[in-house]
């Protein structure tokens, strides 16, 4: 009689053992769940800061290019100037003509047209 019980017994704390090692287990999983989240946010995070900062010191240099720019007088040429309707380009800028109205808005076009003639 004494045998059977203690078999029993064996029986009942394997599976209480089993119980245990599969909740260990689950949170095992879990945890290696959570630490991929984890580390996937914080790369995202990072690529946003990243991006920012490359935003930001686009702006920055663009603007010290505009400054350069003006200081060494590059925005006084005709060819830098909003003429408008005036395709002559003489005398002062045409500002009240609007950008979608004006037959002269920048250099672009004449470089455009000056492509197009060389092929």
């Amino acid at each position: 009689m004494e045998r059977s019980w203690a078999r029993r017994r064996a029986g009942a704390v394997l599976v209480v053992i089993l119980g245990v090692l599969f909740i260990l287990s689950l949170l095992a999983v879990t945890f290696a769940q959570v630490n991929a989240l984890d580390r996937s946010v914080a790369c995202s995070y990072l690529d946003d800061v990243r991006a920012r900062l490359v935003a930001r010191a686009g702006v920055e240099w663009a603007l010290a290019q505009v400054s350069a720019s003006a200081d060494r007088g590059l925005f006084f040429e005709p060819a830098m100037q909003y003429w408008g309707s005036d395709v002559s380009e003489s005398g002062s800028p045409d500002w009240s003509t609007p950008l979608e109205l004006a037959s002269n808005p920048d250099n672009s076009r004449k470089q455009d047209l000056l492509v197009r003639e060389l092929l």
